[in-house]
């Protein structure tokens, strides 16, 4: 293993077969190399376990550690105590990698001496076909120094490019990052947290950052799964993203509200967040039987929190903000559970529908 190596980790709870082989292909067949491949088994049962030792016996790069089930951030944390390249970067067992995206982002560090290296993610609703995943990269790219790394803070926070035009889309996932191993240095992903334990992850380490590369390089194919933890019912998932976004909040930079923009995208995404924590808990389908009384006593209950009420507060009536979004607030602040109640259950019956 030489010091250029980049270290893949992925890992596997249960993943299905063909996905899981259509991943690694993604990742074997880089034009870049000199890699090192840890799958993280999480405890998986049935054939999987014996397709990731199968794996690593077809290619010497790669390698596997089995472990007894910990959750997804306990085993990426197993990874980064395994890995030793230069640089580190996550790739869920499901999804896959523009075939030309590691040649370009190590080139890209290595030539900035940037601490991170941020691709797009593009979404898409199946596997990619080979062609697609091997399209020429073209791309633009930013280079954020240290007393701009608020703005990539900013931008992962609102999911949009809305109010930093000249920055390209960034996920809060995992995904499409390049990451230094010197820079991750002892920071692990929050063991236990098992909603948004990725963003709390990406805002700690570009707290750590001095220099970072953003791209709208392709570099990460996000294959949509709604039978991912996201999409699950939650019962205790208002607490966990609480706990999310008050640790979000410890790693954005020092006084945030010098940064008027900043300060204005974490409220926002407490927000959101928040609401969708209560949809988790409150409104899913399956296990989730709770009265539309439940419903709105569950609403009220979240928009009596200290840190959403600070977040309503402060998000009321800010300039730029769309209309729709300004309603929303508006709604919340005003402490109609009530009313949300029936309109999301309303939302939720018709979308059922809809998909059927």
């Amino acid at each position: 293993m030489t010091e250029s190596t980049v270290s893949i980790i992925i890992p596997v709870y249960n993943t299905p077969v063909e996905k899981f082989r259509q991943c690694m292909d993604s990742v074997t067949s880089q034009s870049f190399p000199d890699i090192e491949v840890i799958i993280v088994d999480d405890g998986s049962t049935g054939v999987i376990v014996a397709e990731t030792d199968a794996a690593a016996a077809k290619d010497e790069r790669i390698r596997v550690l089995h472990r007894k089930n910990g959750g997804v951030s306990s085993a990426r944390n197993a990874g980064i105590e395994a890995a030793g390249g230069k640089y580190v970067m996550f790739v869920d067992s499901d999804d896959c990698l523009h075939s030309m995206w590691l040649a370009y982002a190590v080139n890209l560090a290595d030539k900035t001496d940037s601490d991170i290296v941020y691709g797009r993610i593009i979404d898409c609703p199946d596997f990619p076909d080979e062609k697609k995943r091997c399209l020429p990269l073209t791309h633009g790219k930013t280079l954020i120094t240290e007393d701009e790394i608020h703005r990539i803070h900013t931008s992962l926070l609102i999911n949009t490019t809305d109010l930093l035009p000249d920055l390209p889309f960034l996920s809060h996932g995992p995904g499409g990052k390049l990451i230094r191993r010197s820079t991750i240095g002892s920071l692990r992903f929050s063991d236990g947290l098992k909603l948004s334990e990725d963003q709390v992850f990406n805002h700690a380490i570009l707290k750590k950052s001095k220099k970072c590369a953003v791209t709208d390089a392709a570099a990460y194919f996000y294959i949509e799964n709604t039978q991912s933890v996201s999409h699950s019912y939650h019962p205790d998932a208002v607490n966990m993203m609480e706990r999310a976004m008050t640790e979000i909040r410890e790693a954005l930079p020092e006084r945030p509200e010098r940064f008027l923009e900043l300060i204005h995208a974490y409220y926002f995404r407490v927000i959101d967040d928040m609401m969708m924590a209560a949809s988790f808990e409150y409104f899913s389908d399956g296990k989730n039987k709770k009265s539309l009384r439940e419903k709105s006593a569950g609403v009220k209950r979240v928009l009596s929190l200290p840190l959403m009420r600070e977040a309503l507060d402060a998000s009321d009536g800010i300039a730029g903000s769309p209309i729709r979004r300004k309603l929303k607030v508006r709604l919340l602040r005003g402490g109609h559970s009530f009313i949300y109640a029936v309109g999301k259950s309303a939302a939720d019956l018709c979308q059922k529908h809809l998909s059927r």
